[in-house]
């Protein structure tokens, strides 16, 4: 299955305001069934909220070359 151009700008924001809303909360986090520091978590959300947002750029340059 292919995401859209804009799927991956709109996981990335989603991604970005959980980042956001986990540095107003406190103590461990769950994460794939698993209990994580917090710390542990707001780092895979910010990660996967660049890659989301990289890939969206990427993909628009390749679309404009074209």
């Amino acid at each position: 299955m292919k995401l859209s151009t804009y799927g991956f700008l709109i996981l990335g924001i989603l991604f970005g305001i959980g980042f956001i809303t986990s540095l107003f909360k406190d103590g461990v986090q769950e994460l794939f069934f698993f209990v994580v520091h917090i710390w542990v978590y707001r780092i895979y959300k910010l990660i996967f909220s660049f890659l989301f947002i990289y890939a969206y750029f990427r993909i628009r340059a390749k679309e404009r070359k074209v």
